[in-house]
């Protein structure tokens, strides 16, 4: 997962006006939003029975219910399935998570007006381009299935950050990569060192 935060942090950067945005809601949109774009974009790659990580690394079920628990992970998998079998084109998949990302009802956000202006032209955006292809039907049931798995996503993601929890508490048992620990907000020892090593990464003015 960990090779995947720059990616995202570099297609994030590229959503149209989102650098335009307060530094700290930046931040916030691309933490915890992470998470639910990995799991749509890799959702390709998944069976039903296992999560692939970007380096090809395999996870079953009985691994994901040791790390978070039965329920997640049944969701989790259940969610790959569902964006797989939408067979989103590329546009579409970087409009959809372009859409995820730019959640305006996260916690700690200042500019609620201004992500939610970002997040309509994002969903207009969607909507023409299905129009281009589709009839007035199949395009209204395209963008109903695609707000349903985006209601999904989000429960997926706050589900994640829950689990995370205990992973906050007990960081000192554990050995994580830096980008791993910085983009779901989990403590590490020697946090100023790891912040100027981060601090590239993790930039995402212009």
């Amino acid at each position: 997962m960990t090779p995947g935060v720059q990616q995202v942090v570099e297609f994030t950067k590229r959503i149209p006006g989102f650098t335009l945005l307060p530094q700290d809601d930046q931040l916030i949109l691309i933490k915890l939003g992470f998470f639910e774009v990995w799991a749509s974009r890799a959702s390709s790659f998944f069976t039903p029975d296992d999560v692939v990580f970007d380096d090809g690394t395999s996870f079953n079920q009985t691994h994901l219910e040791t790390m978070y628990d039965t329920d997640f992970s049944h969701f989790l998998l259940r969610y790959a399935q569902r964006v797989a079998k939408l067979r989103l084109s590329e546009p579409e998949m970087a409009l959809y998570t372009a859409w995820l990302m730019l959640c305006p009802v996260r916690a700690g956000l200042t500019d609620r007006e201004g992500i939610a202006a970002l997040h309509k032209s994002v969903e207009d955006a969607l909507q023409v381009m299905c129009q281009v292809h589709m009839t007035r039907l199949e395009t209204n049931t395209r963008l109903d299935a695609l707000n349903a798995v985006a209601v999904d996503a989000y429960k997926l993601g706050a589900r994640h950050d829950e689990l995370l929890g205990w992973c906050r508490i007990n960081w000192q048992r554990l050995l994580l990569p830096a980008l791993f620990a910085e983009i779901f907000d989990i403590p590490k020892a020697e946090e100023e060192e790891n912040a100027v090593a981060l601090a590239p990464a993790m930039q995402v003015q212009v």
